[in-house]
C-alpha cells in the first residue's frame, strides 16, 4: 500500500496507526519510501482548493471530520518518523513550496548530487 493511501485508510477509519501497522508493514513487505512529502494545509484551505466536479460519490459522503481524522493521520505518521516524513507548508506561496520541495531533493542521498549539476 502507498504512503499516501495509510492516512486515509488509518485515520479515516478511526483505526489506530499503531494496532494498523503490521498489515501495511506486511503488505509491503517491509518497504518504506526513503522520504515521504506532505504538502500539508488545513482542512478548510483543501476543501476550498478542490472543485465540486473533482468529487467523487464515494468523497461526497466525506464529512469535515473525516478530513481533519485523515490530516491528523498524516501529521502523526510525520512526527512519529520525522527522519523520513517532510511537511511542507501548502498555504505558502506556489514558489515557496516549489522552494522547499526543491531543497527536500537536493537533501536526499543519491539524488541531490545529480539535481544540483
Amino acid at each position: 500500500m502507498r504512503t499516501r493511501r495509510l492516512p486515509t485508510r488509518v485515520a479515516g477509519a478511526s483505526c489506530l496507526s499503531t494496532s494498523c501497522a503490521p498489515w501495511w508493514i506486511f503488505a509491503t513487505g517491509g518497504l518504506l519510501p526513503d522520504r515521504t512529502i506532505l504538502i500539508d494545509v488545513p482542512v478548510e484551505v483543501g476543501l476550498a482548493r478542490k472543485s465540486a466536479a473533482e468529487t467523487t460519490r464515494w468523497e461526497a459522503h466525506f464529512d469535515r471530520a473525516f478530513h481533519e481524522r485523515v490530516r491528523a493521520g498524516y501529521l502523526s505518521f510525520a512526527a512519529a518518523d520525522p527522519a523520513r516524513w517532510v511537511v511542507v507548508d501548502g498555504t505558502a506561496p506556489a514558489d515557496d513550496v516549489f522552494a522547499a520541495l526543491w531543497d527536500v531533493l537536493l537533501d536526499m542521498p543519491g539524488l541531490g548530487p545529480r539535481l544540483a549539476r
